[in-house]
């Protein structure tokens, strides 16, 4: 019997910061831009407050072969806040450390994907840098951290080569747990890296529950479905699976990696790993001052040169301003 959670407590009104930066916001919704943009996710993807002027938007741009584009200079990218250009006074390329939480399915249906899978997250794990953390949550009738969070990579890569497959799926559960380890994590760059073959049939949270964290949260879902062609689907959590691990992706600003063969996982990790690593951190202090606790819609555009064309950015759609 599926049973209610209660989520308010999660969410104080507002965070505290030190007095140098927050992270407001992690990558988002994807647009074209070149240079023209389209509208991000919709102002209801963020509920983050923040304590300080200074507003930080992370930003990846990829190319038409969905590779992450590299060495751009400051003065490609142009930030509007509720259509107010704002003036660009931090920037930062290149590598950064991350705080990840890995996801892993290890329900029945994973059996004969398990192999790979765990290949997959070795792969993701191999590209570690100094200062990264990592955690590591499986679940099949219930999620268990195996993992807590911590630094480096070796404690994950051990443990995960101890897992088995077998039992249901409480995939929201697992994101919930998942999402409650990683805010520990020291690194301002946060994220879930989730791998499944199907949708929800045991967690006791909700869809609209776990979307709602989701949306409370600084971290982005990066998931990898691994998903049977439509006449293999017998269960109907296996058919919206997809559509549930797409729309918690988009809400948090990350990405859905379908794969329809196991062989495509190597190809889908290096992505998200392009992804956590090659991000623009653009930082501006934001011109309406006050603090109304309202959503502020923040907009990238790309000011390429002339002729150049093909190229996606991601970024999400905004975040609250603090209230006194």
């Amino acid at each position: 019997m599926r049973r209610k959670s209660i989520l308010r407590s999660l969410f104080s009104p507002i965070l505290i910061v030190p007095l140098a930066v927050l992270l407001v916001a992690v990558v988002g919704a994807s647009h074209k831009a070149s240079p023209s943009i389209v509208t991000p996710a919709d102002e209801a993807s963020l509920r983050v407050r923040v304590n300080s002027d200074l507003v930080q938007i992370p930003v990846t741009v990829t190319n038409k072969k969905d590779q992450v584009v590299e060495d751009l200079n400051k003065d490609i990218f142009l930030v509007y806040e509720n259509g107010v250009q704002q003036t660009i006074a931090y920037f930062e390329p290149g590598e950064a450390p991350i705080s990840v939480c890995l996801v892993f399915d290890s329900s029945g249906s994973m059996a004969n994907k398990l192999y790979k899978s765990v290949e997959a997250i070795h792969q993701l794990l191999d590209a570690a840098i100094s200062d990264d953390e990592y955690c590591l949550v499986r679940f099949s009738d219930r999620p268990e951290i195996m993992v807590g969070i911590t630094n480096g990579s070796a404690a994950v890569a051990a443990a995960i080569n101890r897992i088995y497959a077998g039992g249901w799926t409480a995939l929201l559960d697992a994101i919930y747990l998942g999402m409650q380890e990683v805010k520990r994590g020291h690194n301002h760059r946060k994220a879930i890296v989730l791998i499944s073959d199907g949708g929800d049939n045991r967690s006791l949270h909700t869809r609209r529950e776990i979307t709602q964290l989701v949306r409370e949260a600084d971290a982005q879902i990066y998931s990898i479905g691994i998903i049977s062609p439509p006449e293999l689907l017998l269960h109907p959590e296996e058919i919206v699976g997809p559509a549930l691990m797409n729309n918690l992706s988009h809400q948090s600003g990350g990405r859905l990696f379908r794969i329809h063969g196991i062989d495509e996982l190597s190809s889908a990790v290096a992505k998200i790993t392009m992804a956590l690593r090659h991000q623009y951190v653009l930082g501006y202090y934001t011109k309406d001052a006050h603090n109304d606790g309202k959503y502020r819609r923040v907009t990238v555009k790309l000011n390429l040169p002339k002729g150049t064309s093909g190229l996606r950015a991601y970024w999400r759609a905004g975040y609250y301003a603090r209230s006194e």
